[in-house]
């Protein structure tokens, strides 16, 4: 995934936004309350947010609206500043000899996260590091040594 440039890089989870949620299953029957429950689901549809039931849990239904344009123009310059971040720390890890800039321990499995999910060389992975050896064999050695990617 390269940087995120345009409104239509904002991830898909983050182009709305939690109202809530209805736990169907503790819900009173009442009919004069059940025809609220329909209004606010009709009203959240006509703003462009869904109501959908989880996946694991039949009994909950989760509410969610749509981010205005504006919402989602600074969604993407958050998505870019956590990008550029992530790209300066990797870079910095890459080139550790070089710097002062210590990188704390509990930063080490998101630059090594975020370097497999821009197809980038993992500074921690002691077989792949600094080494511009390509995918298979670089799984020929990791097989060869009994250790998995």
């Amino acid at each position: 995934m390269a940087r995120p440039e345009t409104i239509r890089d904002v991830k898909e989870e983050d182009r709305y936004f939690d109202l809530g949620e209805l736990r169907v299953d503790r819900m009173s029957t009442n009919p004069n309350l059940l025809k609220h429950y329909a209004g606010l689901i009709d009203a959240i549809e006509k703003q462009g947010g869904t109501v959908t039931a989880t996946e694991w849990n039949a009994s909950k239904v989760e509410l969610k609206l749509a981010r205005t344009p504006a919402e989602l123009k600074r969604q993407l310059e958050v998505d870019q500043q956590s990008w550029d971040v992530m790209e300066r720390r990797w870079n910095q890890a890459m080139n550790r000899d070089a710097i002062d800039t210590e990188i704390k321990e509990y930063e080490k499995s998101g630059i090594s996260e975020w370097a497999k999910r821009e197809g980038r060389t993992d500074p921690y992975d002691p077989l792949a590091a600094h080494q511009p050896v390509d995918d298979l064999e670089l799984d020929e050695i990791r097989d060869e040594l009994g250790v998995g990617a």
